[in-house]
């Protein structure tokens, strides 16, 4: 929308001498407007283009990126946080002997510690340098867990026969912002409402439909295992607080200060395990907060998780309390068991979800509300009441939770060999095209 307003007032800096000077009919009046709109946007696009081309230029300087230095499979990281999500298909690759690649702009990445003779790790540089080096890669298959591809500042390469991407969580794209996955050729199904959501939204903006593959959610591979054989087990008092980020989405900034102080007081254990992002966006209101939480009654019984998974907190806890996050999804199918959902707004603006309710393909709310009990107004403000009541009721989450899941994701705990065959056949296929 400020673009619009921006295109908009540049037309009428131009135009404004003819408005002082001349009387024009409101007919020429406008058609000279929209035509010095329509000058205006493509100047703009125009620049823009030439802008990213420089600094693709700049930024690759020096950099190897030729028909020589062809990759076949490439997997595109944003960093080390999002290797979890590679490795099961990368292990099952190396299981078969297929080589693969992983481009990440993080010179620390996890994935460094991953030895293979059918897999390598290149950091081009800084996130900017693995932009650019993305954007003129020659490879037959990226595959990757970001959005908005040909959207931002990571553009399509002409030298790339298909892109792939992977979700890095098992919900829709409801809360990515819009035209996420627009651009990718191939999308790697984590559930039917996967495919669904996403032809809804492509057929609604006439845009080219995609291939699916059932998948699954990659990362539950070894999370499944590694939380069976995690030996620590709850005590029956200790609740894990695990809020999303964003002020408008996340119920720390509404209710779950208080609500984390209220139960400290009962005599519960409290876990607050924050989104990641919670630490780049909200650094200020956290440091604030510890600050605050230091003086509740009971804060020896305060914890904090900043492990990269929540298994540890899963296994610990009794109870979780959450908004509208993915960790939701995790505990549930995870551990199976009682989730209590905190009622704060969903903020749909500018998100896919905006565009998915009307069109009845929407999947993360009608989810959420599936698994975990909503909270109302009168329970947030009796919340330890509320939380004893959900841990000594005798009625058993465990079926509502595996009838839910077995329903709605694809290969759980074997999701990696899903992907990687899929990607042999993908490749294997785009090879045989080209030597026609």
């Amino acid at each position: 929308m400020k673009k619009v307003y921006f295109i908009f007032y540049l037309a009428y800096f131009f135009m404004a001498p003819f408005f002082a000077y001349a009387y024009i009919d409101p007919g020429t009046g406008s058609l000279l407007l929209y035509s010095l709109i329509g000058i205006a946007t493509t100047l703009i696009f125009a620049l823009k283009g030439l802008f990213y081309a420089i600094r693709d230029k700049l930024f690759t300087k020096g950099l190897k990126i030729s028909e020589e230095n062809k990759f076949g499979i490439v997997f595109h990281s944003e960093g080390s946080k999002y290797f979890h999500v590679f490795l099961p298909v990368i292990e099952e690759l190396c299981k078969r002997k297929v080589p693969s690649v992983l481009i990440t702009p993080d010179a620390n990445d996890s994935a460094f510690e991953f030895k293979n003779d059918y897999f390598r790790v290149i950091n081009p540089g800084n996130e900017m340098v693995t932009i650019s080096f993305m954007n003129n890669i020659h490879a037959d298959l990226v595959i990757s867990t970001t959005p908005h591809l040909d959207i931002y500042m990571w553009k399509k390469s002409k030298n790339v026969k298909k892109y792939i991407h992977l979700f890095h969580s098992p919900t829709g794209s409801d809360f990515y912002e819009k035209y996420a996955l627009s651009f990718y050729d191939i999308i790697f199904s984590v559930g039917n409402f996967n495919e669904k959501g996403q032809k809804e939204l492509d057929n609604k903006r006439n845009l080219p439909q995609k291939q699916y593959y059932n998948i699954g959610c990659t990362y539950y591979d070894y999370m499944l295992k590694e939380y069976k054989e995690y030996s620590t087990n709850s005590d029956g008092k200790t609740i894990l607080y695990a809020p999303t980020w964003g002020y408008e989405r996340s119920s720390f900034f509404s209710c779950g200060q208080e609500i984390m102080k209220k139960l400290l007081e009962a005599g519960y254990k409290v876990i607050f395990r924050p989104h990641p992002q919670f630490f780049v966006s909200h650094i200020k209101e956290y440091s604030k907060f510890l600050e605050e939480i230091k003086k509740a009654p009971n804060f020896n019984n305060f914890s904090i998780d900043t492990n990269k998974t929540a298994i540890i907190s899963m296994k610990k806890s009794d109870l979780l309390l959450t908004d509208f996050s993915g960790v939701l999804f995790d505990y549930a199918y995870l551990s199976e068991k009682p989730i209590l959902l905190l009622n704060v707004s969903n903020a749909y603006y500018g998100y896919e979800a905006e565009e998915m309710i009307p069109l009845s393909c929407e999947f993360d709310i009608p989810a959420s509300k599936t698994l975990a009990h909503q909270l109302t107004n009168d329970e947030v403000q009796e919340i330890s009441q509320t939380v004893k009541k959900y841990l000594t009721e005798k009625s058993n989450n465990t079926n509502k939770i595996q009838s839910f899941r077995n329903e709605n994701i694809y290969n759980f705990g074997s999701a990696g060999e899903a992907a990687a065959l899929a990607i042999i056949k993908i490749h294997e296929n785009l090879l045989e095209e080209g030597n026609k």
